[in-house]
């Protein structure tokens, strides 16, 4: 699986026509002689909560890559905060408790700046498709917040400045990109049979090649080291064997002779 992406948004149009991003003002920034094109909030007093448009997700299982600029100038200090708000077609996704749906983090500076300060990163916003956000800085995990089971279709940014002193503060978006994840689903029955029909073929083509190859071993072996020839011990031959490999005419004698012996030994008895 891979992340698709599937919506960005730049601002140089907003800040080059004044024009706003749903509820979030265009600012130009200049930094280190690079010019940025942002919309957000800048303020010496704390604001209420400013929303951006709604935006559609095409999948349950995504995030959103939010660059942002927290700007601080000379000598003020304060807290903005960056939300994200979830929804299920037009109701908002809240937290287990049942009670919040704004979930964010916050960007503080306690020490005021000598000068005039931007500090730049990207905040990610996960959605796993089912129950959980887990919100990243620059790549690094900072935690995870379980959410009422729903799938969300849309999603909307927030911000905040909640308290400022000194001067102004501020917490701008100079790129918004959206991502979805495919989720593939688990093999069908007819897709399992294949796999399991494919296994029993490697198998057995398997067991036939690796036999051919015992067999191929082993009368190579019998070529090579041929056994032992076996010594057998002949039987003893009868008379009767011992007559005829006389040949005909000894065999005719001596039978003619054992009949005369016959007839003597009958005689003399007689």
């Amino acid at each position: 699986m891979a992340w698709t992406e599937y919506f960005r948004k730049t601002f140089e149009e907003e800040c080059t026509e004044g024009k706003p991003w749903g509820e979030l003002y265009p600012y130009t920034l200049t930094i280190d002689t690079e010019t940025y094109y942002t919309v957000g909030t800048i303020s010496s007093s704390p604001t209420g909560i400013i929303y951006s448009p709604i935006i559609t997700i095409p999948q349950p299982r995504n995030k959103v890559d939010c660059g942002v600029i927290f700007y601080v100038e000379s000598g003020a200090t304060g807290t903005c905060t960056l939300y994200v708000v979830y929804y299920k077609d037009a109701d908002t996704i809240k937290d287990t408790s049942g009670i919040y749906d704004h979930f964010g983090i916050d960007l503080a500076v306690k020490e005021p700046p000598e000068q005039t300060t931007a500090y730049m990163g990207t905040i990610t916003f996960e959605h796993n498709g089912e129950n959980l956000l887990s919100i990243y800085v620059d790549g690094s995990k900072i935690g995870d917040i379980n959410l009422e089971t729903a799938k969300p279709t849309k999603f909307q940014l927030a911000l905040q400045v909640k308290d400022v002193a000194g001067a102004n503060v501020g917490l701008l978006l100079y790129e918004v990109v959206g991502y979805y994840e495919v989720v593939t689903p688990m093999p069908t029955f007819y897709e399992q049979l294949l796999t399991i029909l494919f296994m029993l073929v490697f198998m057995m083509v398997f067991i036939m090649t690796m036999s051919m190859i015992i067999q191929m071993i082993r009368s190579f072996l019998e070529i090579a080291f041929p056994p032992p020839p076996t010594t057998v011990r002949p039987r003893p031959l009868t008379m009767e064997e011992i007559i005829r490999a006389l040949g005909k005419e000894v065999e005719e004698e001596l039978r003619k002779i054992i009949r005369e012996e016959v007839k003597k030994a009958l005689k003399e008895r007689g």
